[in-house]
């Protein structure tokens, strides 16, 4: 939102079967005269609210109509010298929306994150997960950029990264790729942090 205080983003902290929620548009007691608002429910496409003047709404309630995207299927292996490891991590799956920026009008900030699946590793380091197929999301068609899936190995007790995923094909680069209709099966490394 922008107003007399600049610019500031947050988030709302969703609930189970709560479909209303209240936004306070202001910011150090000054009203917000703008509002931007990426909305995300799982097993729908994602919806934006572009208010451009809210001086101007009698009514300061809006509304999304949520439709469901259809899912594209992900799975690979991962590969590791330690064989243990693979039993003491989830994978993460992470949309990074960088389009974002361009929705919000920012050159530079904290890219939308919007967290998707977890899933199991087998034990030969084996997995598979349902997405989203962000590719067929009407809503992000007109940005330059779609985003990327990010794959992030994660301790199930702590939270913290168990492991830097790393693609087959682009080593030493994070396990990210284009959001596409259709993925081939995966191979990546699972390197220690350092």
């Amino acid at each position: 939102m922008t107003g007399d205080f600049g610019g500031f983003g947050s988030f709302v902290r969703t609930k189970p079967n709560l479909h209303g929620y209240v936004i306070d548009a202001s910011r150090e007691n000054k009203p917000a005269n703008t509002l931007k608002i990426i909305v995300y429910c799982p097993g729908y496409g994602i919806e934006l609210l572009n208010l451009t003047s809210l001086s101007d709404l009698s009514d300061m309630s809006s509304s999304v109509e949520l439709k469901p995207l259809p899912t594209v299927h992900l799975s690979g292996k991962i590969v590791t010298t330690d064989e243990d490891a693979l039993r003491d991590f989830k994978m993460e799956v992470i949309y990074f929306a960088y389009w974002g920026h361009e929705f919000f009008g920012i050159a530079d900030g904290i890219v939308t994150a919007i967290k998707l699946a977890s899933a199991d590793v087998k034990q030969d380091g084996s997995f598979s997960v349902a997405l989203l197929d962000f590719s067929r999301d009407p809503a992000i068609a007109p940005f330059m950029e779609k985003g990327v899936i990010g794959l992030r190995a994660r301790d199930p007790k702590t939270g913290n990264f168990a492991y830097k995923l790393e693609s087959a094909e682009r080593p030493g680069i994070d396990a990210e790729f284009e959001i596409a209709a259709k993925y081939n099966e995966l191979l990546l490394y699972a390197k220690p942090y350092k």
